[in-house]
């Protein structure tokens, strides 16, 4: 008896292909195919246009001071002397170090170009990764819906040249769930079990060594196991077969721990010079993390501890494109109608479901401090997008098979899904334009768009307009002088790269120019000289003392 619950073949094989079968397979190969080029001509082309976040420099002399530790072989310990209210050393660093590796490497080229093209690739890998998750679980068309369902997601591609901690978060619990989804899918072939455990590991450890996170999936690992033991174990105890697996899954999950482990201490300095304590250390403050601050949630001003308990639902419904939301709706419908009726057999599909489901729990239920709409937890969308898309593909199979008796019947529901997804997805495409190049400040239209969440939401919490204005600034400034050369500028955050040299930062002080972003604008005694719009709004202001008019 095979102990395992057994895996669906993703993709079927005829010996002699019909055209429509031929149709099936090619089209959504061709259609992915394109989607990956447009994906990389996008990041190739858009690197430089994008504009810098409030906190991106302490991130890159982050990276940098990381890259020092490990080419001084432990002897340069500066990234331990960051402020200590940041916490620095407490944050994973591996992503830092692959943009400071990639820095230092093509020292040539500008410093920021390239950090911002590294960057934009890690997003474009997490596209790829999910083209490999749809595959898994729904063959070339899971694949071409997976990765076009996290392309088409404003919040995510708007911020993928300038987030170098939710991003690849984001990437690293796709690719997480990826060699999930092969480990399951090759259990029961000879010895690979082993070798996928250990990769599972190391991917695990370098999610985890983005941001601490990434180790709740060690959880979800444990927790597949006990539903194969709820599903099986009374066979397997019968049958006297429950050893053999059960060492197997012991064997397996030491393999996993141990990799996953042994890969943050390479990773990591700061569990590298703390292997026993560091850890636990990280995730006690990272738990608590104390940033006191309020928060702009559907018209009402709250602090980030005391957040509603609603934030993290409410959020998805506003921030995300409203197929993204109506689709996974239905997968979780179809997966719990399966698991009621006991008529789910492939543990993978539930493995995708974990993605979104056990990460949105636990913020629910242990409710940590978040801020800055959804990013803190932009790492469950992929999740999401996944339902999804296991959605398109049931719905589809089911319309497919359906009598004729039902033909109508059928044409409405292929017509109300071509609608959902056509019609609600041309709405993000176009949306997006009009957003261009700050399309994380999306909003669904359950909100009225951007136009009307503006001054509800949470919109540019990153300041990353300030790079515009100060553009403008440079070209016109010759217009509105000012008496000190260099002048100085008020509004930037610290060591931001928008910043001339040779200007004087005097950041949340005045200056003789003074930049503003949303959560902070203007101080009294300048006039407004330029605006930075998006669709027809003010993003940002340029403002110059009004003494010197």
């Amino acid at each position: 008896m095979s102990t395992t619950i057994p895996a669906e073949e993703t993709t079927e094989r005829s010996e002699s292909p019909t055209p429509a079968r031929l149709w099936h397979d090619r089209v959504p190969m061709w259609l992915l195919t394109t989607l990956l080029v447009l994906t990389g001509l996008y990041v190739v082309t858009q690197a430089d246009r994008y504009g810098h976040t409030y906190d991106e420099a302490f991130q890159d002399e982050y990276g940098t001071a990381t890259y020092r530790w490990y080419f001084s072989l432990g002897e340069d310990t500066s990234f331990l002397n960051f402020d200590p209210v940041l916490h620095m050393p407490e944050h994973g660093p591996v992503f830092e170090f692959l943009v400071a590796f990639a820095q230092f490497t093509f020292g040539g080229a500008d410093h920021w170009y390239v950090r911002a093209l590294v960057c934009g690739i890690g997003g474009a890998a997490g596209i790829v990764g999910m083209a490999l998750c749809g595959y898994e679980l729904g063959g070339w068309w899971g694949s071409f819906l997976a990765a076009a369902g996290l392309a088409l997601y404003p919040r995510y591609t708007g911020a993928v040249f300038n987030n170098s901690k939710d991003i690849p978060l984001a990437v690293a619990m796709i690719f997480i769930l990826w060699m999930t989804l092969r480990l399951l899918r090759r259990w029961n072939t000879g010895r690979e079990w082993i070798l996928d455990s250990l990769l599972l590991g190391v991917v695990i450890g370098i999610g985890v060594s983005v941001r601490i996170n990434a180790l709740l999936w060690l959880g979800v690992v444990g927790l597949a196991a006990l539903v194969w033991w709820a599903r099986h174990g009374r066979a397997a105890v019968r049958e006297k077969a429950w050893w053999p697996e059960l060492r197997k899954q012991l064997l397996a999950g030491l393999a996993i721990g141990a990799a996953t482990y042994l890969t943050i201490i390479v990773t990591w300095p700061y569990i590298a010079l703390n292997p026993v304590s560091g850890l636990p250390d990280v995730l006690k403050n990272m738990s608590a993390y104390p940033w006191d601050g309020n928060i702009l949630f559907n018209g009402e001003l709250v602090h980030a501890s005391t957040r509603p308990r609603d934030y993290v639902p409410r959020w998805l419904l506003v921030a995300s494109p409203l197929p993204t939301v109506l689709l996974a709706l239905l997968g979780t419908g179809l997966i719990v109608a399966d698991l009621v009726r006991r008529r789910l057999t492939d543990l993978r599909v539930l493995a995708g479901a974990a993605l979104f489901f056990v990460p949105f729990v636990l913020l629910l239920v242990t409710r940590p401090v978040l801020y800055n709409g959804p990013r803190h937890f932009l790492f469950i969308v992929p999740g999401l997008i996944l339902l999804g898309a296991y959605a398109v593909q049931r719905t589809a199979g089911a319309l497919a098979t359906t009598r004729a008796a039902s033909e109508r019947a059928r044409y409405v529901v292929a017509a109300l899904l071509v609608v959902d997804l056509v019609g609600g997805y041309a709405h993000s495409v176009v949306a997006t334009v009009r957003l261009y190049p700050y399309e994380y400040v999306y909003f669904s239209p359950i909100v009225g768009g951007y136009a009307d969440a503006r001054g509800k939401w949470e919109g540019d919490y990153w300041g990353s307009c300030q790079r515009s204005a100060m553009d403008w600034l440079l070209a016109n400034r010759f217009r509105y002088p000012v008496p000190n050369e260099p002048p100085s500028i008020g509004g930037f955050p610290y060591g931001s790269p928008s910043i001339p040299p040779g200007w004087s930062p005097v950041y949340a002080a005045e200056g003789d120019y003074s930049i503003d972003y949303e959560p902070w604008p203007l101080p009294p005694g300048y006039e407004v000289i330029h605006t930075v719009e998006v669709d027809g709004l003010p993003l940002c202001n340029v403002g110059r003392r009004m003494s010197y008019s």
